[in-house]
C-alpha cells in the first residue's frame, strides 16, 4: 500500500523542485497527486514501496532541517543595517514618516 510522504498544500515551488531532485538522486520511487478540480483530493508526494519510507522521511528531514537553518541566516541578514544601506533614501522617508505620525498622535498632549 502506498505510504503519505509529504503534502504538497502550501509549499513553495522551489522546495518541491528540491524535494523532487533529492529523491531522485537517491534512487526513491514516488509519485504525486494533486488536490483534483474541485480541490477535494490530496496534493501530496506517496511512496508505493514502503520498505523506502524510513530513508526518505530520513532524507526529508535532513533537508528541512538545512533550508530551515538557511532561511534562518537570510532572515539574521536583513536586519535594520542592511535595510538602510540597501536604500538609504526611502529608509529615512519611512523614518520620517512614522516620526511624523507620533508626533501628531502625541503633540494634543504635550501642548498645555
Amino acid at each position: 500500500m502506498a505510504e503519505l510522504l509529504f503534502k504538497l498544500s502550501n509549499v513553495p515551488v522551489d522546495e518541491i523542485l528540491q524535494v523532487r531532485q533529492l529523491l531522485d538522486e537517491h534512487e526513491i520511487y514516488y509519485y504525486e497527486t494533486d488536490s483534483g478540480s474541485f480541490g477535494v483530493g490530496v496534493s501530496a508526494i506517496w511512496l508505493p514501496n514502503s520498505q523506502q519510507l524510513e530513508q526518505a522521511k530520513t532524507l526529508l528531514a535532513q533537508y528541512q532541517l538545512e533550508r530551515s537553518s538557511s532561511a534562518f541566516e537570510e532572515k539574521v541578514e536583513r536586519n535594520l543595517w542592511h535595510s538602510f544601506s540597501q536604500a538609504p533614501l526611502r529608509f529615512v522617508c519611512a523614518f520620517a514618516v512614522v516620526g511624523a505620525i507620533l508626533y501628531i498622535s502625541i503633540a494634543p498632549f504635550l501642548i498645555d
